[in-house]
């Protein structure tokens, strides 16, 4: 009884690992739940950082208050838009 109990370990723990390296290899389920675990676990940044970088780049351009008109226009129109 504790042979056959054993050896059914032993073949869970074999299998377990065969799984886990086709993971690893191909990609296949649960890959995609296991790399997103990681990121988070070691504050790896799931946002390239060419995305970043395309307003801090041309943060100026995103400015679109040039005078006091500008200004009044924009105070109006979210009065507007709130009430």
């Amino acid at each position: 009884m504790k042979k056959n109990i054993l050896i059914l370990i032993i073949i869970l723990i074999i299998s377990v690992f065969i799984y886990g390296v086709f993971v690893g290899t191909y990609k296949i389920f649960p890959y995609d739940e296991l790399n997103s675990v990681k990121s988070i676990t070691l504050n790896e940044k799931t946002i390239p950082d060419q995305q970043n970088t395309i307003y801090e780049n041309n943060v100026n351009e995103l400015i679109q208050i040039k005078d006091n008109n500008d200004i009044s226009k924009l105070r109006n129109n979210l009065t507007n838009f709130i009430w």
